[in-house]
């Protein structure tokens, strides 16, 4: 028997009867022959085994005086056998010491409860609950023990114990991390394998130095709030993937798979699972990403040289078709060192680059061989292979000579359709010319009322040259290069080309312009170009739908200088009030041979010719336009920069 005390289970209940009183007392004693026990019927009914024993006076035991059935069933003795077996031979040789305190505990304090461990006749091991009472038998001090079996308690706390070392050596040995951690942010227990995942010398470090997973731990601290989101809305995560912080500040990617044990108040719930280091599957679809990237690409630019660099133009990548375009292998162009080398006056805005993401067509020109190529490249920002901008080049020479002679046709097809009414402008001031010669002849000897004619002749002969000199500026060769050109006066001669027509036709010219205007960038005959093909869309627009003189056959131009995104600009405005453009037509008025005129009134060229000017000038050309109502053609031509022509 074991000191009070001495059990890990709290005190039990003494045996008591339906009136709250000890068993004890109502003992119904049956004396026995010497070596028998005492018989005590009463407890024999009882469920537990029951024993009792003699108190002697020194406070040791004496011998054993009753047991029930029961006690003897579970303990394999018979009663001749227990009535001379001692006491304390009933234990455990362990629990000698504490049986017999227990004795002198419950000769002082009258009860006891305690737990100890019995033997049996053939010596199984018995766990058993004590309930012991000093009483009076037969006027002798006497112990009566009820005991209650803990063998199945016992074996499912050894259950338990062993189902906890076992968890425990899962915990310890297992080659993934495992964790416990909290709401808030710290960790309650780690295993071996989460420190060394993250490069700490233990798991009690891991858990002191981590204070707030969101910045501490995560790399992301949008992640952690991202995780909890989904914690608190599912009750679990699988396969988060995010990036940790390492304890030497390097970073890993890991999944987490968890679950959410809530207790009693947010305080009591608590975080579990498991953390698996990802990092090389991360780092292989990293680079199977990119490879495929890179494939894409390829596959988008087949027709196109690719390459590939970094911020500072070296070469991280370069497609195999290099020879084809720049007449060079991909190790020659290597060899060059950078991009600038191998696309010369190639210039891009980085802060451009930067919030598009691509600069699409920049036309520059490459020398191959003995001859010159365009190419137009379009630059994207990109993170693959090593490098941040992807250069993807496409030879257009045989398209631009194409384009150049459309233009020229255009251009011709202009010059024929004036070439009528200039005939008509030429035959008034030849017709004076020649009348005033008549005249000059016929009164010569005595000009009298003639004096004048000398400064008649000289006047229709400069408005006949002013038409030749306007014919010849629209027909001469256009410059090679942009550069500065003043708008207005290039305006006025091309008004002056059409002028006469659009008066015969009853049109009224409104003209509105600041002086002096800025200087813009562009080529004379290709912006007077863009304004003859203008005015005379606005011509045949205000003929269609005024066949003869109206206060309403008006054409009102402007020209005024704006800003627009940080750039100057100087705006031309040509607005006429004739039959407009209808809704079907206006996505095609910019496509080439496409004419809303009558058959055999126009090539088609026009706006397209002039769209495609303004685009290579960095302008504008905008067509806004209301059917029965109005057109208005919007200009927009780049003001000159001086610094643009330093150096050419």
């Amino acid at each position: 028997m074991g000191k009070p005390g001495d059990s890990d289970f709290d005190m039990i209940e003494e045996p008591l009867d339906g009136h709250g009183h000890f068993v004890a007392a109502k003992m119904d004693l049956e004396c026995g022959a010497e070596g028998s026990l005492l018989s005590m019927p009463s407890y024999d009914l009882l469920p537990d085994p029951v024993l009792a024993f003699e108190m002697l006076a020194d406070g040791l035991p004496g011998k054993i005086l009753f047991a029930n059935q029961i006690f003897l069933e579970r303990m394999g003795y018979d009663a001749k056998t227990l009535a001379l077996t001692p006491p304390v031979a009933l234990h455990h040789q362990s629990r000698y010491p504490f049986f017999e305190q227990g004795v002198r505990d419950l000769q002082a304090m009258g009860t006891l409860t305690a737990e100890t461990l019995l033997l049996s006749a053939s010596g199984r091991e018995i766990s058993m609950e004590v309930n012991a009472r000093y009483v009076q038998l037969n006027g002798r001090p006497a112990s009566l023990v009820v005991y209650r079996d803990l063998s199945r308690r016992k074996m499912v706390e050894q259950a338990l114990q062993t189902a906890r070392l076992n968890y425990q050596r899962i915990f310890d040995m297992a080659v993934q991390g495992v964790f416990q951690s909290t709401l808030g942010g710290r960790f309650i227990k780690v295993n071996p394998a989460m420190a060394r995942m993250l490069g700490y010398a233990s798991p009690e470090e891991l858990v002191l130095t981590i204070k707030d997973m969101r910045f501490d731990l995560y790399a992301s601290p949008e992640d952690r709030e991202r995780y909890l989101d989904i914690l608190r809305s599912s009750g679990e995560v699988e396969r988060f993937e995010t990036r940790f912080k390492c304890k030497n500040g390097s970073e890993i990617w890991v999944s987490l798979s968890t679950r959410l044990i809530s207790g009693d108040t947010a305080l009591d719930s608590f975080i579990e699972g498991f953390c698996i280091e990802i990092t090389e599957r991360k780092e292989a679809e990293e680079a199977l990403r990119e490879s495929e990237a890179l494939h894409r690409v390829m596959l988008m630019s087949l027709s196109d040289t690719v390459c590939i660099s970094d911020e500072a133009g070296r070469f991280t990548y370069i497609s195999p078709n290099t020879e084809r375009l720049f007449g060079l292998s991909p190790e020659e162009v290597g060899n060059l060192g950078t991009v600038q080398a191998l696309l010369g006056g190639l210039l891009i805005e980085t802060s451009e680059l930067d919030e598009r993401g691509e600069v699409p067509n920049v036309e520059v020109e490459v020398p191959v061989g003995e001859h010159r190529r365009t190419l137009l490249v379009t630059v994207k920002r990109v993170d693959i292979c090593g490098g941040t901008r992807l250069y993807a080049c496409r030879d257009v020479t045989e398209n631009k000579e194409l384009h150049a002679e459309a233009m020229r046709a255009a251009h011709l097809a202009s010059l024929g359709e004036l070439a009528a009414g200039v005939a008509h402008e030429i035959n008034n001031p030849i017709n004076g010319i020649v009348l005033w010669a008549e005249y000059l002849q016929d009164e010569a000897p005595d000009l009298g009322d003639a004096e004048d004619a000398p400064e008649r002749i000289l006047k229709q002969g400069e408005r006949v040259a002013a038409i030749v000199r306007n014919l010849l500026s629209f027909a001469r060769k256009p410059d090679d290069e942009a550069g500065p050109v003043d708008v207005r006066e290039i305006l006025e001669d091309s008004l002056g080309l059409t002028r006469a027509r659009m008066e015969k036709d009853g049109i009224i010219l409104e003209l509105y312009a600041k002086s002096p205007m800025p200087r813009i960038k562009g080529r004379d005959q290709e912006v007077q170009q863009v304004f003859v093909n203008l005015l005379s869309n606005a011509r045949d627009a205000l003929n269609a739908r005024y066949a003869e003189r109206h206060p309403a056959k008006r054409l009102a131009i402007s020209l005024k200088a704006i800003e627009r995104d940080g750039v100057s600009y100087v705006r031309a405005t040509f607005t006429d009030f004739g039959i407009g453009i209808p809704s079907r037509d206006k996505e095609r008025i910019f496509n080439p041979f496409y004419s809303t005129k009558p058959k055999h009134q126009g090539t088609g060229l026009g706006l397209s010719t002039s769209h495609r000017i303004m685009a290579d000038l960095g302008g504008r050309l905008a067509i806004h336009s209301e059917e029965k109502s109005y057109t208005r053609a919007v200009v927009e031509f780049p003001v000159w920069n001086d610094t643009e022509g330093v150096g050419k």
